[in-house]
């Protein structure tokens, strides 16, 4: 879930208002040779707009990538990961922080 939302810009839905937000996903096993996308709720986000997205921890530790971030529909965004290896690997829940472009 979105913790500490904040807007920038002139009000929320402004030209160049970005929220940002720290969310934590505790993802399911990824595949081996494989990604998995994991959604989470992200209050105000639309379909269209430009998600960036930053662990707080080191992926490469836990041996996996990123694979990108998204809006995947009104008021949820996904996050992929990506897993280069030859087994499953089942991440511990990680912080992200997340801005959204509006």
């Amino acid at each position: 879930m979105a913790t500490e939302l904040k807007h920038y810009a002139a009000g929320p839905s402004g030209p160049d208002a970005i929220r940002r937000a720290n969310v934590s996903i505790d993802s399911a096993a990824v595949p081996a040779a494989d990604v998995l996308e994991t959604t989470v709720a992200f209050p105000g986000a639309k379909l269209g707009q430009v998600v960036s997205a930053s662990p707080a921890s080191s992926l490469a530790a836990l041996h996996l990538g990123f694979g990108g971030a998204r809006v995947t529909a009104d008021d949820t965004i996904g996050i992929t990961l990506v897993n280069p290896t030859a087994a499953p690997i089942n991440p511990p829940a990680i912080t992200w922080a997340v801005s959204i472009l509006m």
